[in-house]
């Protein structure tokens, strides 16, 4: 589930970038192609980090911060877009989410993988997981009522909450 929510990160931000940046910033398409650089910095500086904190940290405390500040990175999203921020608000939370995605990813592969024995059972159930909640969310996000921010922070929301549920009920399941 955890991976899934780096997946629900990146396709929910392709899909609702766009619309957010025209509708709500009034940017240029080549303008939103300038500004988007700074969010794809945030994955380029997350990959070439991973490897560091992954061998200096615990990775279920990587997890849970991660999660964390997703969590509060979506509220902020939304807010910057109600309360007009400048785009560079908008872009420099987005580069946050995506570092941090970025980070929760190997941290939850690394977790997923060594959870059962058979490593190509977890291997494809991860893969079916972080696809599946990806199109799952750019789906409900088309649902939701609202302008894009407030679909894609919701979205964000809920698979939070869902990875939360699910980990305090697989917590309380293994305690029996």
């Amino acid at each position: 589930m955890i991976i899934g929510l780096c997946s629900t990160v990146s396709y929910g931000y392709a899909a609702a970038a766009p619309m957010i940046t025209q509708h709500m910033l009034h940017l240029t398409p080549s303008e939103y192609g300038y500004w988007n650089l700074i969010a794809l910095a945030g994955t380029l500086i997350s990959g070439l980090s991973a490897p560091r904190i992954l061998h200096r940290f615990d990775t279920n405390k990587i997890i849970m911060v991660a999660i964390a500040i997703i969590f509060i990175g979506a509220i902020l999203l939304y807010l910057s877009v109600q309360f007009n921020a400048r785009a560079l608000v908008f872009f420099l939370i987005c580069a946050v989410l995506y570092y941090f995605s970025g980070l929760l990813f190997p941290s939850a592969t690394l977790f997923a993988s060594s959870a059962i024995k058979d490593k190509a059972s977890a291997s494809s159930m991860m893969s079916f997981m972080n696809m599946g909640s990806a199109m799952l969310a750019v789906i409900i996000m088309g649902y939701l009522p609202g302008n894009s921010a407030l679909q894609f922070s919701l979205i964000l929301m809920v698979f939070i909450a869902i990875n939360i549920i699910s980990g305090i009920f697989l917590k309380r399941d293994n305690q029996s």
